[in-house]
Parts: structure tokens; sequence; C-alpha cells
């Protein structure tokens, strides 16, 4: 966490360069760092912004069962309904892998 906050406090994007490149929000959202979540919604991480699979940071961690994260996500205004590029919502994927505490 000390690492991230530093990079932020000397201006490290909080977006990638690619599509091919995940965004820093959406990596720890997967890795499941909810302090980095906060801390990169602290300093205005974009929440729309998709991976290669056109999935955004709600998407990939209800899909996960990460409560946690999808709580500290939809704290920030994110849309409940942001769906994929396959049109899959967050909520549909926490339900197909049975996440029933995202739910």
């Amino acid at each position: 966490m000390e690492v991230a906050r530093e990079l932020l406090k000397h201006g490290a994007k909080l977006e990638s360069a690619n599509n091919n490149i995940p965004t820093p929000i959406i990596i720890a959202a997967v890795k499941v760092y909810v302090e980095v979540v906060r801390e990169l919604l602290k300093h205005g991480a974009k929440l729309g912004i998709a991976n290669s699979k056109g999935w955004t940071p709600l998407n990939e961690a209800a899909v996960k069962g990460h409560v946690e994260i999808v709580r500290e996500l939809l704290k920030h205004d994110f849309k409940l309904k942001s769906s994929n590029k396959n049109g899959s919502m967050p909520l549909i994927g926490a339900v197909s892998k049975g996440h029933v505490s995202v739910v």
C-alpha cells in the first residue's frame, strides 16, 4: 500500500496506455487489494474503463465474489447496470458463479 501511495503522490497514471494492459483499479479489484482500491478511488481512478475482455472493475470483482471490493466500487457511484462487451452485467456474473454474498 505504501508503494502505491508514494507512486500516486508522484503522479503515477491511473489508466493504462492501451487496452491490453489492465488499469491499476482492475488489477487491485482482481487481487482483492481493498486499501489500494480505496486509494485509487480517492485519487480519481476511472471505473468505466474496461480491460481487454471488456470487463470493468465491478464486473471483475462481482464475478470473482469479492464482496468488499464490490461495496467500495458501488460507494463511488459506479453504475450497477454496467455491462461487459458481451452484455453481461455484474449481477449476472455474480449469480452465474454462485456468489450470493455479492448479490
